[in-house]
């Protein structure tokens, strides 16, 4: 599921407040993948058919950290909502003992920002995530979902503005997903993440990449689960621009978060709903994620 948050694009306030660079930790502050979309039940693969999957993220942020905790920007504010819909097929095929699937992930954003007396609202299609081969391992403990993801720059772009919900560049993204399952009824879910950015046409911006995991522990009864979820992020490569390493530093960034989670099974569907606060950040927006997300069976195989 991708991207209803690598909403932030803060180009014209970098130009405005950080001279010679424009962008930090990853171009502009944001990043392809939404930090904390997945939780409980992450790598547990229902029976053979087609499901969709609906998030609705909000978040909001009123701080833009630098290295040492400090604020990097004066009136900032960042208010996102998103809704992305995930279209997954599961097959009765096997291949290398696993079972076979296939995903595609498609955000609405509206993006609000604002920064330094500078305000700008956009709304529009985000950048499109495909995964053309999903590889499920399961057995009675441990579920481990495997695949290559590949992220598409459909979202609009324009260098020149403050809101951007597209990144500009395309992004190659391994997954590796698990969720264990102990005694009396323990979880324990993670999904980790390896982004290789390419670069930015338009502004000759080279993200560096990033290692992301998002996580969740809890407990399991009659249908519902209840815990802790969030997500950690840090950037591993410096950011390039003109192919000169930007500032002293390379901006690479880093946060971690953690938030009550619930999921509940009503009907025939599956909610969830979660909370995420941030700490840590370095070199990215401070703020809150709020999530609702719906998994519903479509047809059958």
């Amino acid at each position: 599921m991708k991207r209803f948050l690598r909403l932030t694009a803060f180009f014209g306030l970098l130009c405005a407040l950080l001279s010679q660079t424009r962008a930090f930790a990853s171009e502009n502050g944001g990043g392809i993948y939404p930090n904390g979309a997945e939780s409980f039940l992450t790598a547990a693969v229902p029976p053979p058919g087609y499901y969709l999957i609906d998030y609705v993220n909000y978040y909001e942020a009123q701080r833009l950290v630098g290295a040492h905790g400090n604020d990097l920007a004066p009136n900032f504010r960042v208010d996102a909502l998103a809704n992305a819909v995930r279209y997954v097929h599961w097959g009765p095929q096997k291949f290398l003992g696993a079972q076979l699937g296939q995903q595609v992930v498609l955000p609405y954003v509206s993006l609000d920002v604002s920064v330094a007396g500078m305000h700008q609202h956009k709304t529009g299609i985000g950048d499109l995530t495909v995964d053309p081969l999903l590889l499920s391992y399961q057995n009675a403990k441990f579920h481990i979902v495997l695949t290559p993801e590949f992220n598409l720059p459909t979202g609009a772009y324009n260098k020149n503005d403050l809101a951007n919900i597209g990144r500009n560049y395309f992004n190659f993204e391994p997954v590796v997903a698990f969720t264990y399952t102990g005694a009396k009824n323990f979880e324990f879910d993670a999904k980790m993440m390896y982004d290789i950015n390419g670069t930015n046409p338009d502004t000759r911006y080279k993200s560096g990449n990033e290692f992301h995991t998002d996580y969740a522990l809890g407990y399991s009864h009659h249908g519902t689960w209840l815990g802790v979820a969030g997500y950690y992020y840090a950037q591993t490569t410096n950011d390039f621009v003109n192919g000169k390493i930007v500032g002293t530093d390379g901006f690479k960034g880093s946060v971690f978060s953690f938030g009550p989670d619930i999921h509940f099974v009503a009907g025939k569907s599956l909610f969830a709903l979660k909370w995420e606060h941030e700490v840590g950040v370095k070199y990215r927006p401070q703020g809150d994620k709020f999530w609702l997300k719906l998994i519903q069976s479509v047809g059958k195989d």
